[in-house]
């Protein structure tokens, strides 16, 4: 459960970073997509950023006994995912998965579903050391 309780507050901080950022930059989006699509450099880099941090969490936290267990390997399957997706899948298939990018609604909810995950998390982690 300490790497449980460890990985929670870095995913935490992440996911509530990312949630907010989400929310605050979600006009810009749309263009971050496209140039991720439109680089492989970049698309290249993300994937295997992704899939590196994915390969770590799945192989050091494959754990699913309690929520908070399974919260972070579900992250560290998503990131594996992601990762592989980016790397792999053909440039029509991405695009059409970059779509949702282009969604305000859609990018609003992940906002606010990141922030509500992140929160979790760090109060798993505060829990654990109060």
């Amino acid at each position: 459960m300490e790497l449980t309780v460890f990985l929670a507050k870095v995913i935490g901080a992440y996911l509530v970073i990312c949630g907010v950022s989400l929310l605050l930059k979600q006009k810009s989006l749309p263009a971050l997509a496209d140039q991720i699509l439109n680089s492989l450099p970049l698309k290249y880099l993300a994937g295997t950023i992704s899939l590196v941090l994915g390969l770590l969490l799945v192989g050091s936290h494959n754990f699913w006994g309690s929520l908070p267990q399974m919260v972070v390997s579900l992250v560290g399957w998503a990131a594996l995912l992601k990762g592989a997706s980016l790397m792999l899948l053909p440039e029509n298939t991405l695009a059409g998965l970059l779509k949702i990018w282009r969604n305000k609604n859609l990018i609003i909810v992940g906002g606010v579903v990141a922030i509500a995950l992140g929160v979790y998390l760090l109060s798993v982690w505060y829990q654990a050391i109060a």
